[in-house]
Formats: C-alpha cells, sequence, structure tokens
C-alpha cells in the first residue's frame, strides 16, 4: 500500500499511543521519549505527521490485516537504529506480539565513481528509465546474429537489460556499499547476468543441436562421472539446496548469485574440454547432455528465486 493509505489511521495510532503512556505533549508536539536519545516525533506542532507515525501504521495494519508471522524491511544502514526503535514501540503498544519475528535487514549505499553516495533528491543522477534505455541499447550490440529480425532482437534484449540491472544489484554483499558502473553491468567474462544467461544459452544450444528434450532428460537422473571436473560439476550440483536455505537465512542474494557464477564458471571450463556433439558413443553422449541438462535447469532455478527472466526464446 502506498504512504497515503494509512492516511486516516495516523491519528487514532497518535490518541492510543498517548493513552497507552508511550507517547505525550510536548510544546503542541506529540513525541515519544526515548533512553538516551533524542524524542521521536509522530506528530508536529501544525499537526502534520511524519514517517514515523506511518510506519507504526503500517506495521499495526499488516499485522492484523495479514495474520502474518514475519515482517522484513530491507534499507540502508543509516535507518537501522530508526526501525529497531518503530519496533520497540509497536511491541510496547501490543501491535504486534513481543515475541514476533520483525527484523530490519540494512544495505549498503550505492556509490558514483568518485566514491559519493548516488543521491535521488539532488535530480542530477541518472534516472531508472534512461538506465533501462541505455543498458537496452547496448544489449542489442551484443545480439549480433543476423537472423533475429528487429521484434526479436527488442524482446531479448529487454530481458538482458532486466537481467543486468538486477543481477548487478542482488550479486553485491547486502552489507557493503559498492560503486555503480553501468560498463561492467552487461560484462561476459565475470559475475554478472549476461554471463550467467550466456552459459544457460550455450547449454540450450547444445541440447537442441543433439535432439535433447531437458525436462525428459532430467526425469531420469542417472548418469556417469567420467572426468574430475564432472566430479566438481556435480558436486557444486548437490550443493544447490543447500546455498537457497542459507541464502534465505542470511537475507543475502550475493550467495545465490555467487553459486550460479561458480558453476557457470565450472560449465564453461566443461564446454572448452568436451566437444559432446561430436562424441560417437552414444552412451557417454547421453550422459553428458544429462549432466549440462542439470546444470541448466539450476541455473534456471536460480535466476527465477532472484526475479530474473530466462532467454528462452534464443
Amino acid at each position: 500500500m502506498g504512504e497515503s493509505f494509512y492516511n486516516n489511521m495516523l491519528s487514532k495510532i497518535t490518541k492510543d499511543l498517548i493513552k497507552k503512556k508511550i507517547a505525550i505533549k510536548n510544546k503542541k508536539s506529540i513525541i515519544i521519549l526515548l533512553k538516551n536519545k533524542f524524542p521521536l516525533i509522530i506528530q508536529k506542532k501544525d499537526k502534520a505527521f511524519l514517517y514515523s507515525t506511518t510506519d507504526i501504521a503500517s506495521i499495526k495494519y499488516r499485522y492484523k490485516k495479514f495474520k502474518i508471522n514475519k515482517i522484513i524491511y530491507f534499507t540502508d544502514f543509516r535507518q537501522k537504529q530508526y526501525f529497531k526503535t518503530i519496533f520497540n514501540i509497536c511491541k510496547n503498544a501490543k501491535y504486534i506480539p513481543k515475541n514476533f519475528y520483525i527484523k530490519n535487514y540494512y544495505f549498503g549505499l550505492i556509490l558514483n565513481k568518485k566514491g559519493k553516495p548516488i543521491k535521488t533528491r539532488k535530480g542530477n543522477n541518472l534516472t531508472i528509465k534512461n538506465l533501462i534505455e541505455l543498458i537496452k541499447q547496448k544489449s542489442k550490440k551484443l545480439i549480433k546474429n543476423k537472423k533475429y529480425n528487429k521484434q526479436k532482437i527488442n524482446r531479448i534484449a529487454k530481458k538482458l537489460t532486466i537481467s543486468a540491472i538486477k543481477y548487478m544489484d542482488l550479486s553485491k554483499n547486502r552489507k557493503t556499499n559498492y560503486i555503480f558502473d553501468i560498463n561492467k553491468t552487461l560484462c561476459l567474462n565475470s559475475n554478472t547476468g549476461p554471463y550467467i544467461q550466456y552459459s544457460y544459452t550455450r547449454i540450450i544450444s547444445i541440447l537442441r543441436k543433439n535432439n535433447t528434450n531437458t525436462t525428459k532428460s532430467i526425469k531420469n537422473n542417472k548418469f556417469y562421472i567420467l572426468s574430475k571436473l564432472e566430479y566438481e560439476i556435480s558436486k557444486k550440483i548437490l550443493d544447490f539446496e543447500n546455498i537457497i536455505f542459507y541464502t534465505t537465512k542470511k537475507c543475502k542474494p550475493n550467495i545465490i548469485c555467487l553459486y550460479l557464477y561458480k558453476i557457470s564458471s565450472l560449465f564453461s571450463n566443461y564446454y572448452e574440454k568436451e566437444n559432446i556433439s561430436n562424441i560417437k558413443n552414444k552412451k557417454i553422449k547421453n550422459s553428458k547432455l544429462k549432466l549440462i541438462a542439470i546444470i541448466a535447469k539450476t541455473l534456471r532455478i536460480g535466476l527465477s528465486i532472484l526475479g530474473i527472466p530466462i532467454l528462452y526464446n534464443i
């Protein structure tokens, strides 16, 4: 819900907090006294409400309306103490139970090339609309296949753009600052969305060339491990479930990104060493096709968890 949705609730929230002796009137303002800190203002002298009041109202509403058992906030680290205060107020006011799981996971700042935080309010930064268009144009230059018509190129470029931007942000450690560099978003030899997409596309191309149905191939998971590299790939595939759990526990999507990059790198090495299409032994060939089909499925699921579309139409 938008911020304005809670406007009609703010007066009642303020009165209730006064009634419960959590808030007090102070020089025509309504404040909440905090231990060893500046007071938190929830209504100004001119009767205007603040973000704090809206945040309290939204927590109360969400808990009551949706009967949820967990709330997670993602904000930059500068709001860490603020949300800790808001959560404590909601618990003291009994808007949520004392043992309710509500947590603020914080992240670092996006910096410009000078190492300064990008500030949206200054108005001199690249807008998301222009960023998407700029990366989309760069994406088109990567798609060199002359067999594609204009419509297909636009469709692929759009997915590649979404992939590049989302992956760029999610692949960074949540707690650290990072410098935004538009030229690195479409890099095809490092931990980027397009690199993962490129690996996936290569696999699909090999499977199609050998008339291998990905879904049917994976149904029978039996394959042979015939080299040290295949052993390493197999071990990495078996790690996937633990990676998902660990990502969820830490609320750090960069863990999944790094995993997808590593398994893509392993496939890249495999691709260089194995010319699967030219293998004459049918049993060995099918085994290797099955292995790369499982890699493709792993990449597809991993990107799906990150909310990134796969380039199915290539």
